[in-house]
């Protein structure tokens, strides 16, 4: 999304210029959904598996909702889909969903656990053009990884599902990237150098290091483990796909100091605003639509399309309040613990009126 907002001149200008028109129509570009609750795995930093044995009858979206819901936004302008859940493929309509959006001609990315991910699952997803597969590992050390998923066997699990997608170069001549997903908590974060060499010795060249979404300050790394990975993670700059936790190089351990109470953005909202609330929209496995992932700890739900249209949700006064509280220079606090759109904010943050000026886009 970073690079269309760099390159599109017009959507460019649009972006500049939204906190001073809030109202500028903008498309929705992106969208997560969580297609379901449930997962076979049992995580201990995350509870949404518990959701579905609350209420199993509402433990996953309906398909033909999924993809009512993507044809919409593709005719608006929606370029880019991540599914996630749950564990997507225990998600019955996954295939289907995915074909969906294939046809739509949208870059599908998801993200899994791997266990379930087989030979049959690789030769689907690389015969789909599905673009990215980010498998979730916490360490480099089986037994670790297991005691953080909460099921024993799922190292091997995982790795059995990264090995079969790699596997179909040599048959298809293609296969999706395969990214990792590493959740940073005190039990792991000792172990991250062994994690970047034990994923380049794989060939995997795309890792995200993402801070635990926790309240519980045992399960959060101390200061003192976050300026040590603030000072190694520089070693990893070609694997990294964003720094862990955000903050001037000179200023490691108010950045560290910022982490350990779950403000992994540092700074970085102070002084720009954020547009996921324009481009993009999350849609949970309940049916409920929030502007992002992390906003709906705090933001007002903008509605839920089991009982309402994708159009009366995007036009609702709940969205349009929370894009006026951002253009008026507010922060939600949750804001500060998100680093889901650092890229795209930034590199808006980075042009200028100048460089945008009308007389170029076209613009009035």
């Amino acid at each position: 999304m970073a690079d269309i907002l760099r390159q599109d001149r017009d959507l460019a200008w649009r972006a500049e210029r939204l906190r001073h028109q809030p109202e500028l129509p903008f498309p929705v570009l992106s969208t997560k959904i969580k297609l379901t609750w449930r997962c076979q795995l049992r995580c201990r930093v995350c509870r949404l598996w518990r959701l579905a044995q609350l209420d199993p009858a509402r433990a996953g979206l309906p398909v033909d909702l999924v993809k009512s819901i993507l044809t919409e936004l593709r005719a608006q302008g929606l370029v880019k889909v991540h599914f996630s859940g749950g564990e997507v493929l225990t998600y019955t309509g996954f295939k289907d969903v995915v074909s969906h959006a294939r046809s739509l001609d949208l870059q599908v990315n998801f993200t899994t656990n791997g266990v379930l991910l087989d030979k049959a699952w690789a030769r689907f997803l690389a015969k789909e053009r599905v673009h990215t597969i980010t498998f979730s590992v916490d360490a480099p050390i089986p037994e670790l990884h297991d005691a953080m998923r909460g099921v024993k066997g799922a190292w091997k699990g995982v790795w059995k599902g990264i090995t079969a997608v790699q596997d179909q170069p040599k048959k298809s001549g293609r296969s999706p990237v395969i990214a990792v997903n590493t959740v940073i908590t005190r039990d792991n974060i000792d172990h991250l150098a062994d994690m970047a060499d034990l994923l380049l010795s794989h060939g995997i060249t795309q890792w995200r290091l993402l801070p635990v979404a926790s309240p519980d300050k045992k399960v959060r790394p101390t200061p003192e483990q976050w300026s040590t990975l603030a000072a190694r993670a520089t070693d990893w700059h070609d694997i990294l796909t964003r720094p862990p936790i955000l903050g001037h190089p000179e200023q490691t351990e108010k950045s560290a100091r910022y982490a350990q109470k779950g403000r992994y953005a540092g700074a970085f909202y102070d002084h720009v605003m954020c547009l996921a609330p324009w481009f993009h929209v999350f849609i949970d496995a309940n049916g409920a639509a929030y502007p992002c992932c992390m906003g709906k700890a705090q933001m007002p739900v903008y509605g839920n399309l089991m009982e309402a249209s994708l159009g009366d949700i995007l036009a609702s006064p709940r969205r349009q309040e929370i894009r006026y509280t951002l253009a008026a220079g507010q922060v939600f606090p949750v804001c500060h613990n998100c680093m889901d759109f650092v890229d795209e904010n930034q590199a808006v943050a980075e042009l200028s009126s100048a460089e945008l000026a009308p007389s170029e886009t076209g613009q009035p």
